[in-house]
């Protein structure tokens, strides 16, 4: 568990905003503080928002993301979701979409061209069944 006891914000949160934009002053806070890489590895693995071990929530979110690491939004949970080293896709099908968009991969072509004929097929279906209502 993570413990902040350490960390030089601590009191420090009501003249410094964390969950704000990473000023220098808070930069240089956290790069002088003792629990600075524990702080940035919690920020990674448990929060959404706000600023940790002196990253940014983007550079958090780039870190989550290279990680495949995705922070449960109702518990504050971690989720990792790299189950498998070389996960099966079926490429091409509505299944292989869902399998990429899981495992946090970048879409390929043929899934992307799937996607979107199935997207259009509901769509229309959509529009049919508005127009006989």
């Amino acid at each position: 568990m993570f413990d902040n006891s350490l960390g030089l914000c601590l009191g420090r949160h009501g003249d410094l905003d964390f969950f704000g934009v990473l000023t220098d002053e808070i930069l240089n806070l956290c790069n002088a503080c003792p629990i600075r890489e524990e702080c940035e590895e919690h920020g990674i693995q448990n929060e959404e928002y706000g600023i940790w071990g002196g990253k940014s929530e983007e550079e958090l979110a780039n870190a989550r993301k290279n990680r495949k690491i995705i922070v449960n939004k109702r518990r504050n949970e971690p989720m990792d979701r790299k189950r498998k080293e070389n996960p099966v896709i079926l490429h091409g099908k509505i299944e292989g979409y869902r399998a990429e968009t899981y495992y946090g991969m970048e879409h390929c072509a043929a899934c992307k061209k799937t996607n979107a004929e199935r997207s259009a097929e509901l769509r229309e279906a959509a529009r049919e069944r508005a127009m006989a209502a």
